[in-house]
């Protein structure tokens, strides 16, 4: 029997660092349920949704969003691993490596996705999907018998979508886990802390323990400022006065910001510099969101 490539499903495998794509043979009788499945996780995905907005690495979706990010030639990397996806389904099905279920646990299946017209439906996989890995039961001949196979359960949701040579998603993180997203979303390297300690309207006390110490978050908000280029914009008065009407006190000496060196408190200074500190127009209280968006 011919396998359709419609209706298949592959399995997209992380090896040495490389996407590959492999088939997951499946029963005629699955084989045929499981574009119904998917249709309905298609349905909840897009349920609710009244807007989609281009990703910028700043802020979450709210409930009724998509995030989507357009597979140009500037996202090189991203847009040669969807082809991968896109090159699969597209040729015959029989042709595509299947996936080894001797040494399921060993292939790195980092995503399950099927073809449904001229889109792809893509499912996040995680090792907790894996069941031979745990002591499981299944119940044949009236009774429970151990399971000794290699078997998995599909996601109850899709991580993603790609039609009209887009990607639309809600969760970053979800699709990190599939997809090489470094040029989308990009965290300040050794380099762009070093460059960052060393600006003109800085006071970092000990700029190689800083560099060490940064942590992810504190990166993603450094590239952030950075690529907002706030410091060149504004004086560190301004930026000492701005932060007092939301009740952050921001230390100078000689005209420049003082950062910090607890990580909390450089912390606070940093989100204020990147717009993630405001005041309330109501209540005057201050906030903090890692969740904006320019209107």
């Amino acid at each position: 029997m011919t396998t359709s490539s419609s209706t298949s499903v592959f399995a997209a495998c992380r090896i040495a660092g490389e996407l590959v794509v492999k088939r997951v043979p499946v029963h005629p009788t699955v084989q045929s349920k499981l574009p119904g499945e998917f249709d309905r996780q298609e349905t909840s995905f897009r349920t609710g949704i009244m807007e989609e907005v281009p990703f910028d690495g700043g802020w979450k979706a709210d409930s009724n969003e998509l995030l989507t990010i357009d597979l140009t030639p500037e996202a090189e990397e991203l847009t040669a691993e969807v082809d991968i996806l896109q090159n699969a389904v597209e040729s015959n099905a029989i042709s595509i490596q299947e996936i080894d279920t001797a040494n399921f646990t060993e292939e790195n299946i980092k995503g399950v996705f099927i073809r449904r017209t001229d889109k792809l439906l893509v499912q996040r996989f995680t090792s907790g999907q894996v069941l031979s890995r745990k002591f499981a039961l299944i119940f044949r001949g009236n009774t429970f018998r151990e399971m000794i196979d290699p078997a998995f359960t599909l996601s109850s949701s899709l991580v993603c979508i790609v039609e009209n040579n887009r990607i639309k998603f809600k969760s970053f993180a979800n699709l990190r886990s599939i997809f090489d997203l470094r040029e989308v979303y990009r965290e300040a390297t050794d380099e762009d802390v070093r460059d960052f300690a060393g600006h003109e309207n800085l006071l970092i006390e000990d700029a190689d323990n800083f560099v060490e110490n940064s942590r992810q978050p504190m990166r993603k908000i450094i590239s952030a400022i950075l690529g907002s280029e706030i410091l060149d914009k504004v004086t560190s008065q301004e930026v000492k006065d701005a932060a007092a009407t939301t009740g952050l006190n921001i230390n100078l000496q000689n005209g420049r910001i003082v950062l910090p060196q607890e990580y909390n408190e450089a912390m606070d200074v940093l989100k204020f510099l990147n717009e993630d500190r405001w005041l309330g127009l109501l209540s005057s209280a201050p906030y903090i969101t890692n969740s904006k968006k320019r209107v």
